[in-house]
């Protein structure tokens, strides 16, 4: 499965979003923010978080996960300082 995929079993399993909810809801694409995360997915039953943010860290630039996971933002000026 690809990051957008897990990122949506996620939120079938848990409506805010878990560990990745500082990813996922609030578009915290930089390296720092999911490792973070990931720090916080590997507390025993989260392997879904945290195989959803390993994916998004596997995608390389902030650029390149914007254009994966969130396609219909076209304008990301609003965002920088999330």
């Amino acid at each position: 499965m690809d990051a957008k995929e897990l990122m949506g079993l996620i939120y079938e399993h848990n409506s805010v979003g878990c560990c990745g909810h500082i990813v996922f809801d609030d578009f915290n694409l930089e390296d720092e923010s999911i490792q973070w995360c990931l720090d916080e997915a590997l507390k025993e039953g989260h392997e879904l978080c945290r195989r959803a943010l390993q994916a998004t860290l596997d995608l390389g630039s902030v650029e390149e996960r914007r254009k994966i996971l969130f396609p219909h933002i076209t304008d990301w000026s609003g965002y920088d300082d999330c």
